[in-house]
């Protein structure tokens, strides 16, 4: 697999996680 693909199909992930948790933290912070 090469270095593109890997980068296409990790991005979402890596939002969806980074937005999860930020909202998971902001619950928290309250």
């Amino acid at each position: 697999m090469d270095t593109h693909t890997l980068t296409l199909l990790l991005f979402p992930i890596g939002a969806l996680a980074l937005g999860l948790g930020t909202l998971w933290f902001a619950r928290r912070a309250h």
